[in-house]
């Protein structure tokens, strides 16, 4: 398909009007590191996952441990370090002109003229509710057609579905699906749970607190203690943590989403990780674009 290989779909999604509880990684069960946000500004996001062709096409390379001719071009490209996506340590949102020339980032924006990105954590998640609210203490649902989806196997890649073994010249039912192969949401945006964790912007905060976090981080900023409490006062925009105030070196950013080996808790699970540069089997990129 184009839209898989040879050209790169972007789907507009609406600033939301009310705010939405944000999980920047999960931990002691559900009670994760969650706080209100707001987001307002429109923002373009990949219907897919950036896959191996759509790499090769913007860096002439195919760096995926997955390298099948017959089944590689609609898989997702792995094995991508963040640096090499944007060719610096920094944010790239926070500090879009630090974006290198050479970088598969750089690229993109020179040949389109326009401010692609990566998404912030707040951008991917509002686009993983696939238009729901978020529903009690499960912080969102992934909804398909109008309704909660009722089968994780249904809309995503993942640990119980990934068949075996997963070798480089395993078949296409093992590692990482062709993009599109599960239920879309109802934005009609695939694979945001599953098939691969996919990298953010947003660094990971360097800190010893275990719980709420975020909230403390944005509350010390704001001198406001009720700050992301509730939806009538959200972090606007939130786009996490300045790169000094990171771990290790400013290089760790929030995964969310999943990969095709892990458990069916993907459906809340966020983590963080090193990604500077470090490649994996399991991390991808989804490309984004604000409206400013």
């Amino acid at each position: 398909e184009p839209c898989q290989t040879t050209e790169l779909w972007l789907r507009r999604i609406s600033a939301p009007k009310s705010a939405f509880s944000t999980l920047y990684f999960k931990v002691d069960g559900y009670n994760g590191d969650v706080f209100y946000s707001r987001l307002t500004k429109d923002y373009y996001i990949g219907i897919f996952e950036l896959t191996q062709k759509q790499y090769a096409l913007i860096s002439g390379k195919w760096p995926s441990f997955r390298t099948r001719a017959d089944c590689r071009d609609s898989r997702p490209v792995e094995q991508v370090s963040f640096t090499a996506m944007a060719g610096t340590y920094e944010d790239p949102v926070a500090n879009p002109g630090l974006i290198t020339d050479t970088s598969a980032l750089g690229v993109l924006r020179s040949k389109t003229g326009l401010p692609m990105n990566l998404p912030t954590l707040a951008q991917f998640q509002y686009a993983a509710l696939g238009g729901s609210t978020p529903l009690g203490a499960e912080v969102f649902r992934y909804y398909v057609n109008g309704a909660p989806a009722s089968s994780v196997a249904a809309i995503a890649r993942y640990k119980d579905n990934v068949g075996a073994p997963d070798g480089e010249d395993s078949p296409v039912e093992c590692g990482p699906a062709l993009v599109g192969s599960y239920l879309p949401n109802d934005y009609g945006i695939y694979d945001l749970l599953g098939n691969l964790w996919e990298v953010t912007s947003s660094p990971a905060l360097s800190s010893s607190e275990k719980k709420k976090k975020w909230q403390l981080y944005y509350q010390g900023k704001a001198n406001d203690n009720t700050l992301g409490l509730s939806a009538a006062n959200p972090v606007v925009d939130p786009t996490g943590c300045a790169v000094s105030e990171a771990v290790s070196d400013g290089k760790e950013r929030n995964l969310f989403g999943g990969a095709f080996d892990s458990d069916a808790t993907l459906w809340l699970t966020g983590t963080k990780v090193d990604v500077g540069d470090w490649r994996a089997r399991n991390l991808g990129y989804r490309i984004v674009m604000t409206v400013e």
